[in-house]
């Protein structure tokens, strides 16, 4: 669990897979991006129903390197109709880590910080970059217990 945790709050993990899924054999390619396959592959592992593990390969390999993740997550999506109850789990977490968490924070003490979000970023002003960022790391930490990485983009 520690090394699954390490790579996903690293950034890593769709880098890892797809050298342990072989995805890194095929070569680069601007039509073959390892990176691109291996997210592809991580988002059907984690969002297909637990039935699939039957005819997909790749399921059943994540499984063996991670199998207590495996287990949780298919807990999370027992039953026919729940496949999408960890989609929904992870969207509710995100949310309420940006919106009530994050973006409430940054409102409350400095409400003159303009903030739009954008799925699981937050975009604002050059000024306040520094200010959000931490305040983003800070409230993931203590949500997570890791750091998160977090990845800057500049508009222009």
């Amino acid at each position: 669990m520690e090394e699954y945790k390490k790579f996903v709050s690293g950034g890593w993990l769709y880098d890892y897979w797809a050298v342990m899924s072989g995805k890194l054999g095929y070569g680069y390619t601007p039509l073959n991006d390892p990176r691109s396959d291996a997210k592809e592959n991580i988002f059907q592992i984690l969002f297909s129903p637990n039935s699939s593990i039957g005819s997909n390969e790749d399921i059943k390999l994540f499984k063996r390197f991670y199998r207590n993740i495996y287990d949780i997550f298919s807990l999370v999506k027992q039953g026919k109709e729940h496949y999408n109850a960890l989609a929904c789990t992870l969207q509710n977490i995100e949310s309420k880590l940006i919106i009530h968490g994050i973006c409430k924070t940054v409102a409350d003490n400095n409400p003159e910080i303009p903030l739009f979000t954008i799925h699981d970023s937050i975009a604002s002003t050059e000024e306040y970059v520094d200010y959000v960022e931490q305040v983003m790391k800070d409230i993931i930490k203590d949500a997570i217990g890791t750091e998160p990485m977090i990845k800057r983009e500049v508009w222009e």
